[in-house]
């Protein structure tokens, strides 16, 4: 067994953990979520997650007619050190009293840098994922968005 499925698997037990501690917490509260809503969706999540990824990995795996071709990709470091200085400018960009602007800038740069997409759909993209914030935050859950 690889590092990669061991690692997985203890984070498969880990969001379980979650889901199971989180059953003694109230889901929901009169108006809105109560304390086990974060554990609970978190660790089904992660769950979910990484049996997706053992379930796929596993499978493209068993596809590859060689197994160097799995083997021999170098690591994206540029793509890392992008989302890194990407998610630090962000943060401090939040602690000025702005989430909506930089939260769009950050999806929208990595997006196009780490992702590779064109530009109308990075576009599309952080528009539509700062939408969706907004809407939740906001509208649904009546929480303050700058």
């Amino acid at each position: 067994m690889r590092a990669e499925q061991i690692l997985l698997i203890g984070l498969t037990l880990l969001g379980a953990a979650f889901v199971l501690g989180g059953q003694s917490l109230t889901f929901r509260a009169n108006i809105g979520f109560g304390p086990g809503f974060i554990p609970v969706v978190a660790g089904i999540s992660l769950a979910l997650s990484c049996v997706f990824k053992l379930l796929g990995g596993r499978r493209f795996a068993a596809s590859a007619t060689n197994k160097e071709d799995v083997e021999d990709q170098p690591p994206n470091y540029r793509a890392l050190l992008i989302t890194l200085a990407i998610l630090v400018a962000g943060t401090a960009a939040m602690e000025l009293g702005s989430v909506l602007l930089p939260t769009f800038l950050i999806i929208a740069l990595l997006s196009w840098l780490v992702a590779g997409h064109n530009l109308i759909r990075t576009i599309i993209v952080a528009t539509t994922t700062i939408t969706v914030i907004y809407l939740i935050f906001s509208v649904w859950l009546g929480l303050p968005v700058n």
